[in-house]
């Protein structure tokens, strides 16, 4: 009888470990996603990024805008969004943001020369290299057909409305110039891509409207 009931412990136990060690095993790690890399030149710039492989409309991985040999800007996308630490840079490569899209806040801000910024005072500044901006605004305004061989160059300042959550509300023309070249400008301004954003002002800690300042410069070649 010992002997029986020996032989079922023994049958229970080897049907049992097979279970044992199926719920022990190590779980699958999911595959990364297989993505396309892309280069892609501008008129201004060069982008270096990678896509989803099955929609190619996402971008997914390491991101690098290059302009002059120089990076400008440089972060990570995941499934379309940007996650982690980006780096924007400025004229002479200075590094002018880094911002933490996980923890949606600045890491560096570099002040414009003369000022002073507080951690929780500062004006707005665009989630982007600045000469991203400058230069887009620039490739979509003409110099008029009217002014060329009377100006060589010609300034026009603009201020944009920022609101408190950061998007571009509008704009202003803080220095005038002849009309035309005025008019270049509106219709550059409306061309202005909707997802762009700003790191809204800050006041005292507390996120406020305010306006960032452009200068375009009109450089007439013959």
């Amino acid at each position: 009888q010992m002997r029986i009931i020996k032989n079922i412990l023994l049958f229970i136990l080897a049907a049992l470990l097979p279970f044992s060690w199926a719920n022990s095993a190590p779980p699958k790690k999911n595959k990364p996603p297989r993505v396309l890399n892309r280069v892609v030149d501008t008129i201004c710039y060069r982008e270096h990024y990678s896509v989803l492989a099955n929609d190619t409309n996402i971008r997914h991985g390491k991101y690098k805008l290059v302009f002059k040999d120089f990076p400008i800007e440089r972060g990570q996308y995941t499934q379309g969004e940007r996650t982690g630490v980006w780096k924007f840079y400025g004229e002479n490569n200075i590094l002018e943001l880094e911002y933490d899209y996980d923890a949606h806040k600045p890491l560096k801000i570099q002040p414009h020369v003369g000022h002073v910024y507080k951690q929780d005072t500062y004006p707005a500044i665009f989630l982007g290299s600045p000469l991203n901006i400058r230069h887009y605004i620039v490739a979509k305004a003409t110099y008029p057909k009217n002014e060329r061989g009377f100006f060589k160059n010609c300034q026009v300042d603009v201020a944009l409305h920022i609101s408190s959550t950061g998007k571009c509300t509008g704009y202003h023309i803080e220095r005038y110039s002849k009309e035309d070249f005025n008019e270049s400008i509106r219709n550059a301004l409306k061309k202005i891509p909707k997802q762009w954003r700003w790191l809204p002002a800050k006041r005292n800690g507390k996120d406020v409207s305010s306006e960032y300042m452009i200068s375009i410069v009109f450089e007439y070649v013959e």
